[in-house]
């Protein structure tokens, strides 16, 4: 049986930290879910770093700003998203290593049921494949990852969207799309494909609402800079596509501290399209070899 990890009293000098309020979705009387507890603080952290979940009683805004680059997970941002993630990751910097134990254990995000009640996009993907060239102000040739996607608004509302994609390898590399790429990577991609793919856009082109149907489908590309050769799989995290969350207890929760954005009580995982992907070969091989996708599923992040 799943059990929280033990709590020590308050003490007399501090009063307990109010109970926040759920989050929008899910109601007051809904217990937290919980993890077994050998695998709370790993998954916590992952959480924390590969997907950037937010914790339950941050504050909400109702009109949507996108994270770096013009990538966002959540269709309602915190109002001090920014901030708050620049806080949480420096102080919980020391968890990252709890992440890599339990990626070399094999530990892995929780799979999602197959069907949701929640609204979902409709995404199609190509599997991920190299560019190089020579960019402005280089000498040398540089090689970068993109991942050609639609997506398509059939859940009978509009909805907003700002996808978060993230490609995280076997040797513990997160690597998120659209950083450090320069534009003239978009604009190659985009004319390689024009035929396939007329409208194809940048992501900031193409996140805000999402119109319903057909019509109004979206073209996209992830960009990746290259990570290190001796990764041999990865996997592709694709999230902002379904309006599905779950409420997790947080497990490292101190309740001798007051609650605060970083001393969350709760935190809230995201319905999220997972790749997982093969590269074969030794790491001079590697470089050149195409990845092979071993699974498509949904997990919760």
């Amino acid at each position: 049986m799943a059990k929280d990890l033990p709590r020590r009293p308050n003490g007399p000098h501090r009063r307990p930290s109010p109970r926040p309020s759920p989050p929008p979705g899910i109601a007051s009387g809904d217990a937290p879910i919980l993890l077994p507890r050998n695998t709370n603080v790993i998954f916590a952290c992952v959480t924390l770093f590969g997907c950037g979940a937010t914790p339950v009683g941050v504050p909400r805004a109702k009109t949507c700003f996108p994270r770096s680059l013009g990538l966002s997970v959540d269709s309602e941002a915190p109002t001090d998203r920014m901030a708050w993630e620049m806080g949480i990751r420096t102080t919980l910097l020391a968890s990252a290593v709890w992440w890599g134990v339990g990626a070399a254990a094999g530990l892995a995000a929780p799979e999602a049921d197959i069907a949701t009640t929640q609204w979902q996009l409709d995404f199609e993907f190509h599997d991920p494949q190299r560019i190089t060239l020579t960019l402005p102000g280089d000498a040398e040739p540089t090689t970068l990852w993109y991942v050609l996607y639609k997506v398509t608004n059939n859940t009978g509302r509009d909805v907003q969207f700002y996808p978060s994609v993230r490609l995280v390898t076997n040797t513990l590399r997160v690597v998120e799309a659209g950083a450090d790429v320069s534009p003239s990577v978009y604009d190659a991609i985009v004319a390689g494909h024009k035929k396939e793919y007329p409208f194809l856009a940048p992501p900031a082109k193409v996140t805000g609402l999402l119109l319903q149907g057909e019509g109004n489908a979206r073209a996209c590309v992830a960009v990746f800079r290259m990570f290190d050769a001796e990764a041999n799989s990865f996997t592709l995290y694709v999230s902002g596509l379904s309006g599905e969350l779950v409420r997790v207890t947080n497990p490292v929760f101190d309740p001798d501290q007051d609650e605060s954005e970083k001393n969350p009580r709760f935190f809230i995982l995201r319905r999220t399209l997972a790749a997982d992907y093969d590269l074969p070969g030794d790491p001079q091989t590697r470089r050149k070899a195409k990845a092979v996708r071993r699974s498509r599923k949904w997990v919760l992040r």
